[in-house]
């Protein structure tokens, strides 16, 4: 039953991404590897995290 909540939490932060409200879709990302770590969602969590920290500097 996990396996099937970190995808979907997985499958809404890409949607959240895709509608530009990164900040909403961290803490799915990060609960999404709590359950099932993948190193694919790390990066992308990563690139995220990187996106928003670029944006708070300009």
């Amino acid at each position: 039953m996990e396996q099937f909540e970190a995808d979907a939490k997985v499958r809404h932060a890409q949607v959240l991404v895709t509608s530009g409200k990164y900040e909403e879709a961290v803490p799915l990302l990060k609960r999404a590897q709590e359950i099932k770590a993948r190193e694919s969602i790390a990066r992308y969590l990563e690139q995220i995290e990187r996106l928003l920290k670029t944006r708070s500097k300009s």
